[in-house]
């Protein structure tokens, strides 16, 4: 029986492996992670699920594969229960480490979270240790409770990183997630060989054959793992640039149309505008409503309005987004200002007098037809100007029409608001009285008198 210590005799190739290992399985568990933060409900779990299971048996590869790179433990036999158990506790600590974070996203989530991950993290070191066969362990407790706390602070890291840095609530550079893997990498490393260094053994005699795996054996498993991380690498790696694409292509769109584009939450939360809506509301809200009363969640679904934005006029209208557990809407917002100021000009110039700006014979007469229809009482009262021919060939063009503004002057002082002067010829006008405000009598020596003022 021989006392043997892992302080020396290294594979440096099989070392150098295990840490590329280790760094690779915290930058897809980075990548996974920022998938679970954004995720739908409907495809979070999966998210979850794959991020735990590739950190876990990230970790879980890397620790075997520094195992085989100890030269002393090159004619070792492992328990298979134990490397079994061993990556079982390293991927669901690390999957429920995920789903305790994305499901609380507060900071007792976090330290619960993170403790659980890296505590399972340590379980399947030390697992994975016992595991050995024909020799029995001892560990300083000083080390070990290193290595614990170096799992701990680990989880919090990548927990850190993939739920609550800034870089988890925006676009990554793929050199920073980088970064932040060689960072990660170094830590589960340095977890992994500061508990060999507290480790002793002595080589005894075994008599178990069974459920045994040899080294060979357990090369080729943890090499297919391996492969497998490896290929997740490169498929996330592949994954995140189409996404990156397909959402500049959509962020350009978006960003490069005249319309001012919105999507809010069932309460009315703006989730995502463009910079043309900000161009036509410069203050900012987290709730649609408060750019305007009309922009409530309840808007029936497809309502086109038309609201005012000091001098703008916007069209607004809105669509629901349906379909993949999504629970949104999509709000359009389009400068109808010259439209509409043009098609007001042309309803204007059809239905008032070019030169008094009075109401013409078609708008009174829409407009007699509407209090008829509501059943107000009306009257009218016609002024006809005699002798208009002689007038004009008298005053010429100029004359006649200062005359006109003269008269439609006077006799619009005479009439209360209410009430209506048109122009229903070159010489004739005619006014409206509503509501019986006032009689023709009265109205008629209002009129008088204010012709007989003199200016």
């Amino acid at each position: 029986m021989s006392n043997h210590s892992m302080h020396s005799h290294t594979d440096f190739l099989l070392i150098t492996l295990s840490y590329l290992i280790a760094a690779t399985s915290a930058y897809i568990a980075i990548e996974l992670a920022r998938r679970v933060n954004r995720a739908a409900p409907r495809s979070k779990h999966l998210w979850l699920i794959a991020g735990g299971s590739v950190l876990g048996l990230g970790i879980w590869s890397m620790h075997f594969v520094a195992m085989l790179g100890h030269k002393t433990l090159n004619e070792a036999t492992y328990s298979f229960p134990l490397v079994f158990l061993s990556a079982v506790i390293a991927v669901v600590g690390c999957i429920l480490g995920f789903y305790i974070v994305s499901r609380g996203m507060s900071r007792q989530s976090f330290l619960v979270g993170g403790f659980l991950m890296g505590s399972a993290i340590a379980g399947m070191h030390y697992v994975g240790m016992y595991a050995l066969q024909g020799m029995t362990l001892q560990f300083h407790a000083g080390y070990v409770l290193t290595s614990i706390l170096i799992a701990i602070f680990a989880s919090w890291t990548a927990l850190w990183i993939g739920f609550f840095s800034s870089y988890a609530k925006q676009d990554m550079l793929v050199q920073t997630k980088v970064f932040f893997a060689f960072v990660m990498g170094v830590a589960i490393f340095g977890m992994h060989h500061v508990g060999m260094m507290g480790l002793e053994f002595q080589t005894v005699a075994s008599f178990e054959t069974n459920r045994v795996i040899e080294p060979t054996l357990l090369v080729t498993l943890v090499s297919t793992v391996t492969l497998f991380l490896f290929l997740a690498f490169f498929a996330s790696v592949l994954l995140d640039l189409q996404l990156r694409k397909r959402d500049l292509i959509q962020a350009t769109i978006l960003e490069s149309t005249e319309d001012g584009v919105v999507t809010t939450n069932r309460e009315g939360q703006l989730q995502y505008a463009n910079s043309r809506f900000h161009a036509f509301f410069p203050i900012s809200n987290t709730s649609l409503a408060a750019y305007h009363p009309n922009l409530r969640p309840d808007v029936p679904e497809h309502t086109k309005q038309i609201i005012h934005v000091e001098d703008q006029i916007l069209e607004v209208v809105n669509h629901p987004l349906q379909g993949e557990k999504l629970d949104q809407t999509l709000w359009f917002f389009r400068d109808v200002t010259d439209q509409t100021t043009s098609l007001q000009l042309i309803e204007h110039l059809a239905f008032h007098d070019r030169l008094t700006d009075l109401p013409n014979r078609d708008k009174v007469g829409l407009y007699i037809n509407e209090q008829i229809k509501r059943q107000i009482p009306i009257s009218c009262l016609y002024i006809s100007i005699d002798r208009w021919q002689f007038l004009s060939d008298m005053l010429g063009h100029a004359g006649v029409n200062h005359l006109l503004l003269q008269i439609s002057d006077r006799l619009q002082k005479t009439i209360h608001p209410q009430d209506v002067l048109a122009r229903i010829e070159s010489s004739e006008f005619l006014i409206v009285l509503s509501d019986e405000r006032s009689s023709l009598a009265t109205q008629g020596r209002k009129m008088l008198h204010g012709f007989s003022t003199t200016v």
